[in-house]
Formats: C-alpha cells, sequence, structure tokens
C-alpha cells in the first residue's frame, strides 16, 4: 500500500513538473512575442530558453530551446545601436545555436533530425553573418567559410526552405557584399532570386521583408532600378499583418526601410 502511494505521489509530481515546464515554455514564447514594443522582451525569452534548456534530458527539446534562444538573441542583436554590445549579443546567439548543434548527430538520417540540425546551423549562421557586419566585412573575411559551408550543409540537408529560403538569402547577401574576387553578384542574384520566388505563397513579393530588401539592393547594383523599384513597391503596399503573422513587427520595419530606398530610387 505504501509504495502505491509512493508511486502515485511521484506521478502527481512528475505531471506537475511536466506541467510547469510546459508553462514556462509558453511563457518564453509570449515574451518573444512582445518583442515588437520592446527587444527586452526578445533577452528575456532568451534567457528563458536557456534556462529551461539547462534543466532538459531531452537533446532534441533541450536542442530546441537553445535554438529559439539563439533566434531571441539574434533579434536583440539586430537591434541594438551599440555595435560593441551588438557583437556580443551576436556572438551570445552563436554559443546558443553551437550548443544545439553539438546536441544532434551531424549526419542525420531521419527527417525530425534533420530539420532540428538545419535550424541549429541557421540560427548560428545569421548570427555570424550579422556579427561579422558589425565587426567589419574586411575584418571578418576569415569567418566567410565557415559561414559558407554552414549554409550549404543546411541546403545538403534538403532543408532549403527552412526560415522562409533563409540559406539562400544569407549566402545571396554575402555574395552581393563581399569584395571581389569572393563576391559575386551572380551568384548573389541566383539565390535571392530563388529565395524570393518560392516564397511568395500567393504574394505579389516574398513573405519574408529581408528576401525582397535584398533582392532589391542586388537588382539596383546590376543596373536594374525599375525591377527593384517595383519589387519594392509591392512589398510596401502588402499587409503587414496577413503576409507574414509571425514576424509582424520584422515587416513593419523592413517596409519602412523599404520606404526609404524607394526615396533615394
Amino acid at each position: 500500500m505504501r509504495a502505491m502511494k509512493l508511486l502515485v505521489l511521484s506521478l502527481v509530481l512528475t505531471t506537475l513538473s511536466l506541467s510547469a515546464f510546459a508553462q514556462s515554455v509558453e511563457q518564453a514564447a509570449e515574451l518573444y512575442a512582445k518583442r515588437g514594443q520592446d527587444a527586452s522582451f526578445a533577452q528575456q525569452a532568451a534567457d528563458m530558453y536557456k534556462t529551461l534548456a539547462s534543466t532538459s534530458s531531452d537533446k532534441f527539446e533541450k536542442a530546441d530551446l537553445l535554438s529559439n534562444a539563439a533566434k531571441a538573441l539574434f533579434y536583440v542583436g539586430t537591434h541594438t545601436s551599440n555595435n560593441g554590445e551588438k557583437k556580443s549579443k551576436h556572438n551570445d546567439g552563436m554559443g546558443a545555436a553551437i550548443e544545439a548543434k553539438d546536441l544532434l548527430n551531424y549526419n542525420p538520417s531521419e527527417e525530425k533530425e534533420k530539420l532540428a540540425l538545419a535550424t541549429a546551423l541557421y540560427w548560428y549562421g545569421a548570427n555570424l553573418g550579422k556579427w561579422a557586419e558589425a565587426n567589419g566585412v574586411a575584418s571578418s573575411l576569415g569567418r566567410w567559410p565557415t559561414l559558407k559551408n554552414t549554409m550549404f550543409k543546411i541546403r545538403n540537408l534538403g532543408q532549403e526552405k527552412l526560415e522562409h529560403y533563409g540559406a539562400n538569402r544569407i549566402l545571396g547577401r554575402a555574395y552581393y557584399k563581399l569584395p571581389f574576387p569572393l563576391g559575386s553578384k551572380k551568384k548573389a542574384y541566383s539565390y535571392l532570386s530563388e529565395a524570393v520566388k518560392e516564397t511568395k505563397e500567393g504574394n505579389k513579393v516574398s513573405v519574408l521583408g529581408l528576401n525582397n530588401l535584398y533582392l532589391a539592393d542586388l537588382l539596383v547594383a546590376i543596373g536594374k532600378r525599375s525591377s527593384a523599384k517595383e519589387l519594392l513597391q509591392a512589398f510596401v503596399e502588402a499587409d503587414a499583418a496577413t503576409l507574414n503573422p509571425e514576424r509582424v513587427p520584422e515587416t513593419l520595419e523592413e517596409q519602412e526601410e523599404a520606404r526609404k530606398k524607394l526615396e533615394r530610387l
């Protein structure tokens, strides 16, 4: 009888613990959803995700929490004006993503494993790319092979659609920004045009604002100003709330950037 009571008590405590964990994950997601009000909410979300990851014993759950932390830190870094602080936040984001990918099999066979690894790799690369921008392109050329290989790994995993062709977006932007002979407008166009084309989802433009902005910059650089203006105008006219409901704060900011670009064209 006593053994039965202990078993029941153990089950109740486990259930309560799991419930509290689930509620904490939900709270972290709610904090991140408020990032448009203030970037500090994204920082709080990152901190909570990392704390939750430290208590998880399941590698996929732990990796997912760390990838979410890296994603939140990416937002914080891109909304930090101080260059030193910006590099610090993106470096923290890389650290969380590295911890996530190190939990996973680097040559997975199952779709769940491939997606988990690709997600960790993406947020590592996204933070690395922004860290490099803050550090200076010329000073960060030594990190280009790492960034490129990370994005190629995502594509090789068959996860090129992740984050609305995120690997394409990062590769395209890098090839656009890098100096000769590393840079290539031709390669940039190949990656970015595919990213926009494959992520319209019934709209006139990509549902991911940066895909549109980056392609527009490239179009201007290769002498296709009218095409760039057409793309930017269509993006500005899109409804941020329906274009990409999960990225409304970012889309609104990107539309404002698009308006400024149009004024200069």
